[in-house]
């Protein structure tokens, strides 16, 4: 058996309008996408691989002498966590995290450049206009 509804409904009408030919269109208003929330992001990535690097320098003293400190290295990879979820992937973020684990080299700013050359990745990669 067919259904006889089918049959009995015509297709719907769909409406066709045309605009006149030659009549300026208004462009749509620019709109920049995350350009400031970037900024933002990219600012308090920066401020957080600083305090992160002062305080690791900071309290190396009470870490030497051999004693392993397991947090500094759970902060290291949190941190390294944090800084990819906030920027998004980056290579420079792999070293940074590997060289906060070797015990003399840690005390360099590894945070600070990994972040610094994250973002200046990221801002050359953006398209400009």
């Amino acid at each position: 058996m067919q259904d006889d509804s089918k049959k009995n409904n015509p297709p719907p009408i769909i409406e066709v309008t045309a605009e006149r030919v030659g009549v300026p269109v208004p462009a749509p208003p620019r709109i920049e996408v995350g350009h400031k929330s970037n900024q933002t992001r990219d600012r308090v990535a920066m401020a957080v691989a600083i305090v992160l690097d002062l305080l690791q320098i900071g309290f190396s003293p009470a870490f030497a002498g051999g004693f392993i400190f397991p947090w500094v290295d759970i902060l290291d990879g949190l941190a390294f966590l944090f800084f990819w979820r906030l920027l998004g992937w980056h290579f420079a973020l792999l070293p940074g995290f590997a060289f906060k684990l070797i015990p003399i080299v840690d005390l360099a700013p590894t945070w600070t450049i990994a972040v610094a050359l994250t973002i200046r990745a990221k801002n050359k990669n953006q398209p400009k206009g």
